[in-house]
């Protein structure tokens, strides 16, 4: 039997070998370039990116593109350059292998001046890496870079991969606007290994960055949160004993949980997209598995004591806002029942109202109808009267007499007609 493979399955595994790491084997420049796409301009700009890289392809003596794509990785001798694209920023890196003397001018050099002027999109981080080989990686005891001077207070040097290679950077930004960061390797470490530490440290810095979006954002909208968590407080007090102002307080609940969900709505992704980019760079922290040299600090501990308070405080006002927009809406049914109820009983009070107007109009309605009986009979009875009066004096019978004669049958005839009347109208319509 012959299995029909499902639709996506190709893409699905396509994706586990999307984005291969970039191969490093002896010391290399690193220049990596973060860029973020204005949300208006997104469509535009993700098809100016592809004129973006054809330029900077060309530039370096690689062949253009021909599809837009989201990732693109090439060699040229000892150049490389990588294309990655993400949801929200994209990401230029190009590698420059070298053996000998180290080349001279800054890593960024291999961004064309005129390219970066023409690329008029918001830089989420840019950075300088130097890998760098040496014949015994534990006889390393300077922690520099070529290209700037870290901050001892800041600088952060760890072993990973089980002693594979040294990091270290100061994670502050220079003033040519680089973040700078080196790497050591010994001689037996792999350059499928050195790729995938260069990387992972490329991935800090963008993620990190992106993560920390979402920071002023929780600031800005703190002293709002503040004020209405005060009112709120306030109006839910007031629901006890403000029932005469049920409809007021039901009033400017519904107010608060619009503004609510408003700075939901205008946040809520800021901060969902901040939480991922958080993870992403824990699980890149981790899987570099430090180890300390010396008294340094790790860039774990690092990130620890400076980035994690910031992702707790984008969490807690995440967390926080959503539980203030539910305590609206809870205290908002609350009160909302409240009114409801009042308007049940007023509701049984008008109809307790109607109930007894109903009941006096009955009861009006049966003495006009005993009242018609006597006119129509006082009437009937003159007329009957007044025809059968000859034919009395005929056989000598009195007007008076046949007027009390015909009295009761008329009075009887006219009731059961007018209860037959009354019968016939309360009968439902069918």
């Amino acid at each position: 039997m012959q299995l029909t493979d499902h639709p996506l399955r190709d893409s699905a595994e396509a994706e586990l070998h999307a984005r291969p790491f970039p191969r490093i084997s002896g010391s290399c420049l690193v220049a990596f370039l973060a860029v973020k796409i204005p949300a208006h301009t997104a469509n535009s700009d993700r098809k100016l990116e592809k004129g973006h890289l054809n330029a900077l392809l060309i530039h370096h003596g690689f062949d253009p593109i021909t599809n837009s794509v989201g990732h693109y990785y090439q060699e040229n001798g000892r150049l490389k350059i990588k294309y990655e694209r993400h949801t929200e920023f994209s990401t230029f890196t190009i590698l420059r292998e070298y053996t000998g003397k180290r080349p001279a001018g800054s890593p960024m050099d291999a961004f064309p001046t005129d390219w970066l002027t023409g690329l008029d999109q918001l830089r989420v981080t840019s950075a300088c890496l130097d890998v760098r080989e040496v014949a015994d990686i534990n006889k390393v005891s300077v922690f520099d870079n070529p290209y700037c001077e870290f901050n001892s207070e800041s600088l952060s040097v760890s072993s990973v991969l089980e002693g594979a290679a040294l990091i270290m950077s100061d994670f502050v930004r220079k003033d040519d606007g680089h973040n700078y960061l080196t790497v050591i390797k010994g001689k037996s470490t792999g350059a499928q290994r050195t790729g995938r530490i260069v990387q992972r440290l490329l991935e800090l810095e963008s993620y990190r960055n992106m993560s920390f979006l979402a920071l002023p954002k929780a600031r800005s909208i703190g002293i709002d949160l503040s004020r209405i968590e005060g009112e709120l407080t306030g109006l839910v007090a007031q629901i006890k004993g403000g029932q005469n102002r049920s409809q007021t307080l039901l009033d400017r609940l519904l107010d608060i949980s619009a503004e609510l969900e408003g700075l939901i709505a205008t946040t809520d992704y800021r901060f969902s997209a901040s939480r991922a980019y958080s993870a992403i760079v824990d699980q890149r922290v981790h899987v570099l598995r430090e180890l300390h040299v010396g008294s340094r600090q790790t860039f774990e501990e690092f990130l620890m004591r400076r980035f994690a308070p910031a992702m707790r405080t984008c969490e807690a006002t995440h967390v926080r806002l959503n539980a203030l927009a539910a305590r609206a809406a809870r205290a908002a049914d609350l009160l909302r029942t409240r009114v409801e109820v009042t308007q049940s009983q007023q509701n049984q009070a008008v109809l307790k109202s109607m109930d007894a107007r109903a009941n006096l109009q009955l009861r009006l309605q049966s003495t006009v109808e005993g009242l018609s009986v006597v006119a129509i009979s006082y009437y009937a009875v003159s007329l009957l009267a007044g025809v059968l009066t000859p034919f009395g004096d005929m056989v000598g019978i009195s007007k008076y007499m046949i007027t009390a004669l015909v009295t009761v049958p008329v009075v009887l005839v006219i009731w059961m007609a007018i209860r037959r009347i009354r019968a016939r109208h309360s009968q439902p319509h069918g």
